[in-house]
């Protein structure tokens, strides 16, 4: 648990699923991947997933362990979820909701696009989408609006996040 202060850690447990103490955060990461080429990762989150099941995302993500850096858990996520390494993280967001810190980074990947490896009961599919296919995606009724202000966020003010054709 840690306080509305990144960093800031406090000795308090939670239990999954049982509600945050107010004043407390969990955090948690996302990693947007983008290739060398200039495509971003898509994920398709398994059917049987409880929130946004069989919907597109932009990343892979999840809790920060206990004792856990939020970059380290960072490149653990993005190693679960898609196999893939990341050799630099840049932190392109922070953002607080009520008992949550989302703490975004960038990747670039220069692995073979078809050395993704899903994390079975995270993920059914994945695509290495283009402009023109990120933006119908991201677009349409099958992306998943969890984190689609920030990632629009991201796209429009990070000069470094770009699309080559």
């Amino acid at each position: 648990m840690h306080t509305r202060k990144i960093g800031e850690r406090t000795v308090q447990l939670l239990i999954r699923g049982e509600p945050i103490p107010e004043g407390l955060y969990h955090i948690v990461v996302e990693v947007l991947a983008v290739h060398q080429d200039g495509s971003v990762l898509l994920a398709r989150r398994d059917y049987n997933k409880g929130g946004y099941p069989g919907l597109w995302e932009t990343s892979a993500g999840g809790l920060v362990q206990r004792g856990e850096e939020p970059e380290t858990a960072a490149r653990r996520e993005l190693r679960e979820e898609t196999g893939l390494a990341a050799n630099v993280l840049q932190p392109i967001f922070t953002d607080i909701s009520q008992d949550s810190i989302y703490m975004g980074y960038l990747c670039f990947i220069s692995a073979k696009k078809d050395s993704v490896v899903l994390q079975p009961g995270e993920t059914v599919e994945y695509l290495w989408a283009d402009k023109e296919e990120f933006i119908k995606i991201y677009n349409s009724e099958e992306y998943t609006s969890a984190l689609s202000k920030l990632i629009r966020l991201v796209v429009r003010r990070n000069r470094t996040f770009t699309f080559r054709n």
